[in-house]
């Protein structure tokens, strides 16, 4: 995996993910799970850059990111004064909006709080209903073999997936975007509405918009969300871990303030169980298939232009000889 998608990554950056279904879905090939060639490339550039003006890798998200996880902790406090039932407690609908509101901060530049709250239940509703009608075999059927798609019986799985791209209210995002076309664009809807006033031929519109937008919300929502849960989990199942971890924690960070990312040299052993909680959890065992740009060479094996290609991360993660 080293010497192909990392050390020649060119070559895997195709896709190969249901794209013919996905086509007909979206009305196109729009959103960067399904983009080839260079409108991937322009579209994955224009993020990543949109994401770094906005303090992705710095000290502003880091601050917005402490923000909202002060917010959690002070959520689970007062449930917990309010009485546990039974002595349970369901922590996932916290950690939830936690992640969510700092990811729509960058996406839409506002948290999921107050008034705003219900419309993180309703799009992670859709989410939760995508996600489980993904897994069913009849909807594999469907996105394996598309032309189903108007068949009897197919065609209602087919409009739950509409109702899922539906779900994303485009106007009601370029209503409440704060665009200013002089100022600094301070979200990512900001910046593309921004970008889309000179550069719609290029690839700069609304449908590309909403794909993107609901991407990068599957990509970060649960995926984050399952990692921490598993992370709970392993702790208290291995509480001599947890012990240890509390004990590093209380000597270098204290009781004052919350942990940063300037402390992570100094965190050794909670770095090294965050890592192998990463490894244990394999949340996406097999990665987005890719397909090959040119002819190339995996393991002495000649493959040709076009080959879709599965990276199978669980054998990295798992496999001690690789």
């Amino acid at each position: 995996m080293m010497e192909t998608l990392v050390k020649d990554g060119d070559s895997y950056t195709d896709r190969d993910y249901y794209n013919e279904f996905l086509s007909i879905l979206r009305g196109g090939k729009y959103g960067i799970v399904i983009q080839e060639g260079d409108e991937w490339k322009e579209q994955r550039k224009f993020i990543m850059s949109v994401f770094n003006k906005l303090g992705v890798g710095k000290n502003l998200l880091e601050q917005r990111i402490l923000s909202e996880i002060s917010a959690m902790i002070s959520s689970i406090d007062k449930d917990i004064e309010a009485g546990l039932e039974h002595g349970k407690y369901d922590i996932k609908p916290r950690i939830e909006v936690c992640i969510a509101s700092t990811i729509n901060l960058l996406l839409l530049g506002y948290e999921f709080h107050g008034e705003r709250s219900h419309e993180f239940h309703e799009l992670n509703s859709l989410v939760i209903q995508y996600m489980t009608l993904v897994g069913q075999p009849d909807a594999q059927i469907l996105m394996f073999r598309p032309y189903l798609y108007n068949w009897p019986y197919f065609n209602k799985i087919f409009a739950k997936f509409q109702k899922f791209i539906g779900g994303m209210q485009i106007e009601e995002i370029q209503k409440d975007a704060n665009f200013n076309e002089y100022g600094e664009p301070t979200d990512y809807v900001t910046a593309f509405l921004r970008e889309m006033k000179t550069r719609e031929n290029e690839g700069y519109t609304m449908i590309e918009l909403r794909n993107n937008l609901l991407e990068v919300w599957n990509a970060g929502q649960d995926t984050t969300t399952v990692t921490l849960l598993w992370s709970i989990i392993y702790m208290i199942h291995h509480q001599d871990i947890q012990q240890k971890v509390q004990e590093e924690l209380d000597q270098v960070i204290g009781a004052d303030r919350l942990i940063t990312i300037e402390d992570k040299p100094y965190l050794p052993y909670t770095s090294a169980v965050t890592n192998e909680v990463q490894r244990c959890s394999n949340i996406l065992p097999q990665n987005l298939a890719r397909k090959t740009t040119r002819d190339v060479t995996i393991g002495g094996h000649q493959v040709k232009k076009g080959t879709a290609v599965m990276p199978m991360i669980s054998v990295v993660l798992y496999d001690e000889k690789v």
